[in-house]
């Protein structure tokens, strides 16, 4: 409600009707969409996001793309440490049931179970490690096998829950008491860890939390990603602890004239980027808005006071990128021979000319940019004067 927006849950399945789900969602005007597990983890409907030049970010997953924002705990650590806590207690036997592996999160969890074994001078044959599915039904087959070893764990650390509630009733028909003769632990902190008996040990996964910080960080950009994350680097060398750092950066909602969204109308995005007035800003911006993969393009507005900048570099991003370039100002012919052949090439001799030749140029899915790569002086007051008289112009479309 403070950013008057509105949040819809849809239930997805990662089948071969996802397409079609997606491109239904999208059709109904969604600005961005948070994934969770296993979602999170699909190459292909992350690239059906990027097609259709949607901003994705993933929440509980440890997928790393250097183009979606993604939110998780440490996996690793967290099942290292409770390894560790296992191990404290006295166990030197320790059953592993494993997450899906079509999940990122479930290597992880493995990998922190079998380093901390490693480090604290145990083995860990492959026999204590079985597969899970992140179901109760595989949690119940997975404890059925580990129980059945000739030498039976005294402890068992499942990748979730939901498997971890099936190791105790699996322990209860074997007559074992938990924790008396089987210590069991699971992962995520659901309601089910406190609804059984006994209560279950198990890791606390802050999902709402991660939810919030997932939707904060749907900025459009992805040299807006790099941005956060060289903040968080500096904030990290500075000594700042990591939770204030993302505190800080979830809580900050961009600033006005740096690839700022304006509106989207007849579905084309708007996007206000007057702080980028030399050639290096607006190549940042439009590759940032750039999707991976699919055919919408920008339409860039450029142009003003060059101060004797070479605009030679714009020429390959903008043949890439760009559908059109509308040129404004004072240096609109410099421009105009750097980029002559890439794209159709436009004057305008006002914003609001120029906001017009954008929108015709402009196809649904695509975006328009401000991105001058010049100084605003000789035509505005400053770069923030030329952002409003952007952005008005903008409004007036869809009034």
């Amino acid at each position: 409600r403070e950013q008057n927006c509105q949040f819809i849950v849809e239930k997805c399945v990662d089948g071969p009707d996802i397409e079609v789900e997606i491109r239904r969602i999208v059709s109904g005007g969604v600005d961005g969409m948070l994934l969770a597990p296993p979602l999170a983890d699909s190459e292909r409907l992350i690239g059906i996001l990027e097609a259709q030049d949607i901003p994705a970010a993933l929440v509980t997953s440890n997928h790393v793309r250097d183009n979606v924002s993604a939110v998780s705990i440490d996996d690793y650590k967290a099942a290292r440490e409770m390894t560790e806590h296992l191990m404290s207690l006295g166990h030197r036997r320790i059953g592993f049931i494993k997450g899906h592996p079509n999940q990122v999160a479930s290597e992880r969890r493995v990998a922190g179970f079998r380093d901390a074994l490693v480090a604290g001078g145990l083995a860990c044959p492959e026999e204590l490690i079985k597969q899970g599915y992140f179901t109760y039904r595989s949690g119940l087959d997975a404890t059925e096998q580990l129980l059945g070893l000739a030498e039976r764990p005294t402890a068992i650390f499942a990748s979730n829950d939901e498997m971890a509630a099936a190791a105790i009733a699996v322990a209860h028909r074997h007559d074992l008491d938990v924790p008396g003769d089987l210590t069991v632990c699971g992962f995520d902190d659901t309601p089910l860890a406190k609804t059984i008996w006994p209560e279950l040990t198990t890791i606390h996964q802050p999902i709402a939390e991660l939810s919030s910080a997932a939707a904060d960080l749907l900025i459009p950009g992805r040299h807006n990603l790099a941005n956060a994350l060289a903040a968080l680097a500096m904030a990290e060398g500075c000594g700042l602890p990591m939770a204030a750092g993302l505190e800080g950066l979830t809580a900050f909602r961009g600033l006005p004239h740096r690839t700022q969204l304006v509106a989207e109308v007849q579905g084309v995005r708007w996007y206000n980027d007057s702080k980028g007035t030399n050639p290096g800003a607006t190549i940042a911006a439009l590759e940032g808005l750039h999707p991976a993969s699919g055919g919408s393009r920008t339409v860039l507005i450029a142009g003003g006071e060059g101060k004797g900048a070479d605009f030679s570099a714009l020429a390959p991003v903008v043949q890439r990128a760009a559908r059109a370039v509308v040129l404004i100002g004072r240096d609109a012919p410099l421009i105009e021979a750097a980029l002559r052949g890439c794209v159709p090439l436009l004057h305008a001799e006002t914003m609001q000319e120029a906001v017009t030749l954008a929108a015709q140029q402009a196809r649904p899915g695509d975006r328009v940019l401000l991105s001058p790569a010049c100084a605003s002086f000789d035509m505005f007051r400053n770069f923030e004067h030329r952002g409003e008289v952007f952005v008005a112009a903008v409004l007036g479309l869809s009034a």
